[in-house]
């Protein structure tokens, strides 16, 4: 095993309740863990990507790692990993969101945006890209509406 498998999987801590595999090492602003490559402080690769490749195998710049079963951005789980092909515009999200409302098929939304029929029905149902405001608000109600007064005009 190579000294950056091993530095990695050093900083992995299991979360027995969730599953979780919980990132120890640093951060970036984003909230995903980050992990620096050999040393060199400019090749730095986020922890959940390395994840995925240290146990699924390559992967394209262009691809996105999604936390399909947890939402936990520190978490470097592969079984909790999903990839989709493309990155969605807010514009594309609105668009799927639509269609699916509208009755069309999962499958058909798909394959026109380059993504799964899971990942169709995720949007359709809220249940990722949610706007910040959105999802305050389901947790804390009030706070949702001091942040909506303060963006009000």
């Amino acid at each position: 095993m190579k000294a950056t498998e091993e530095a990695f999987l050093e900083r992995c801590i299991p979360e027995p309740n969730t599953g979780c595999w919980l990132w120890m090492g640093g951060f970036a602003r984003s909230g995903y863990g980050i992990l620096v490559l050999d040393g060199a402080k400019h090749r730095q690769l986020r922890a959940h990507r390395y994840s995925w490749m240290l146990f699924r195998g390559d992967l394209p710049d262009d691809l996105v790692i999604r936390h399909y079963v947890c939402a936990n951005k520190a978490c470097v789980n592969p079984a909790h990993l999903r990839h989709h092909f493309t990155k969605l515009t807010d514009i594309q999200v609105a668009e799927i969101r639509a269609r699916a409302a509208a009755g069309d098929r999962r499958v058909d939304i798909a394959a026109s945006y380059g993504i799964t029929p899971d990942y169709v029905r995720e949007l359709a149902r809220r249940l990722v890209r949610v706007p910040l405001l959105e999802a305050v608000a389901l947790y804390d109600p009030d706070a949702a509406a001091r942040l909506a007064s303060e963006e009000a005009p």
